[in-house]
């Protein structure tokens, strides 16, 4: 006979297979597990270790049990704007635009804006995916051709801004992607601890002047996200790896300007 926690680990695997439970919503609590299948602490607890070991579940310490999402696949063939990525995994992600100002010199310091006396402004949006926080984006976007409001900022993506209202077409975009310890104000925001690893993207988008239009950094909860870009041919790095060839009780060293 099946034990207890395998079978209320089986009637929950069925509720989320079924949609009860939809990707990154909540569990009930233990307690409330408990009274409503009548069962111990440890039972529900055995339950949860099982489906986790799964991949099914995720437990976050202090917040709860919730079900794991699909990874959110961003290809970097293309210009695809980030919410453009969560709408073509078949997401519908909810945002709030948490500030947005006039842009100045401290917020285009070290970014390719910097010293750049075009009007601009800086915002910065939370993401959601089923009520659960999953990005923040921080950035500076060139508006020096149009009046921009805060009400064109909440209805539009950063690329849609650009091309719709400010009049200014995105043609290349430097992306660089890094590991990095959440801070507290990106964490709060989070629900991160200070010091978890966060994803963050970091683009720079150009228009056909070659001339930036925008500077965006974003955060992004790493668990359910990934970049993926596809090459094709031979990769460069391997041309110059030479093999080693045992001789006489030492290795012959790469000539300087081999590839390593």
């Amino acid at each position: 006979m099946e034990s207890l926690y395998a079978q209320l680990a089986d009637s929950l695997e069925r509720e989320i297979v079924a949609g009860r439970y939809g990707a990154f919503d909540r569990l009930p609590s233990e307690q409330a597990l408990m009274e409503q299948h009548r069962v111990s602490r440890v039972t529900v607890r055995q339950a949860i270790a099982l489906l986790h070991s799964k991949g099914l579940i995720e437990v976050k310490q202090g917040k709860g049990t919730f079900v794991t999402g699909s990874v959110v696949r961003h290809g970097l063939d293309n210009l695809t704007g980030f919410y453009d990525a969560l709408i073509a995994q078949g997401l519908r992600p909810s945002t709030q635009l948490l500030e947005f100002r006039t842009a100045t010199p401290a917020d285009r310091a070290s970014t390719p804006l910097e010293g750049d006396a075009r009007r601009s402004i800086a915002m910065r949006r939370l993401y959601r995916v089923h009520s659960q926080a999953f990005a923040v984006v921080e950035a500076v976007v060139v508006v020096d051709r149009a009046s921009v409001s805060r009400e064109h900022m909440e209805a539009h993506t950063i690329y849609q801004l650009l091309r719709d209202v400010v009049g200014e077409q995105v043609v290349k975009a430097d992306i660089g992607i890094r590991a990095r310890a959440v801070g507290k104000r990106i964490g709060g925001l989070l629900r991160l601890a200070p010091g978890r690893p966060v994803l963050v993207m970091e683009r720079a988008s150009m228009g056909r002047s070659a001339r930036p239009l925008e500077h965006s950094r974003f955060y992004i909860v790493p668990e359910t996200y990934e970049f993926r870009l596809n090459v094709s041919g031979p990769l460069q790095i391997t041309n110059g790896i030479q093999p080693f060839h045992h001789g006489r009780g030492r290795d012959r060293e790469p000539r300087v300007g081999q590839g390593v």
